[in-house]
């Protein structure tokens, strides 16, 4: 836990996140984010609630316990903070890095009407899809691929299967973390083949994209971050299959 002081007279805050636990991994589309607050010198005036940077809610009801559920949660990794500000605004943090994997496949049937844009999800023949970019009408059966393939929809495996995702474990290093000019990525890969390396900041916007080619094992890839601004971000490796997930700070 985390704890700013903004008034030197100030006792700061105490949060502790009871729910989620920290590097678990959650099913579903739904996310129950609880926990405790106290003040020793005052009162706990709001309890602030996000994921990735983004606020969810806002609880007014002060010290003591708290709880809320979070809806509709799409897949992928998040940052969970509970921020405590106390009537004299200092300010405590909790954090917990977890994965969400939904239960089923809930994308739509792919339809050759339709047309997709990068990101987008849908299934045919029992198969899930990513689309890398817009495309119209063509089937992703035979228009499929992983990272520079040139193909728009890279498969995510059956329907009942999730692709699996590593959060800040031992087969991924950053190093320097933090950095300022160029961080290695060292990870080891499952497979030979094309690899993408996304940076995203806490919002989920990607900032940097890399695809190269990686051998089974370990692998060590440079990337130059002059161009991003101080801060935390999420680095990604997606080879199709698995994806392994790192926080980076940048200084």
């Amino acid at each position: 836990m985390l704890r700013i002081d903004v008034n030197p007279a100030d006792i700061l805050p105490y949060v502790s996140l009871s729910t989620p636990v920290n590097h678990n991994t959650y099913t579903g589309t739904s996310l129950t984010i609880s926990g405790t607050s106290s003040d020793s010198d005052g009162s706990v005036s709001k309890i602030e609630l996000y994921a990735s940077g983004v606020l969810l809610t806002t609880i007014t009801s002060g010290t003591g316990s708290f709880s809320y559920t979070w809806t509709n949660v799409p897949k992928g990794a998040y940052t969970i903070s509970a921020r405590a500000i106390d009537n004299k605004k200092g300010l405590g943090i909790s954090t917990a890095y977890i994965k969400i994997s939904p239960n089923t496949c809930t994308a739509p049937q792919w339809n050759s009407a339709t047309a997709y844009v990068g990101g987008n999800e849908v299934v045919y023949g029992g198969i899930r899809y990513h689309a890398n970019w817009w495309n119209q009408n063509e089937r992703p059966d035979t228009h499929n691929g992983g990272a520079g393939s040139g193909m728009p929809w890279p498969s995510l495996g059956a329907c009942n299967t999730r692709m699996d995702v590593s959060i800040n474990n031992n087969a991924m290093d950053l190093y320097p973390n933090p950095a300022s000019e160029v961080t290695n990525v060292s990870f080891d890969n499952s497979v030979s083949g094309s690899v993408q390396i996304i940076i995203s900041d806490m919002l989920s916007n990607a900032v940097l994209t890399k695809e190269t080619s990686a051998e089974a094992g370990n692998n060590i890839i440079n990337l130059d971050v002059t161009s991003l601004k101080p801060g935390v971000y999420v680095v990604s490796v997606t080879n199709g299959t698995d994806r392994l997930v790192k926080q980076l700070v940048i200084k």
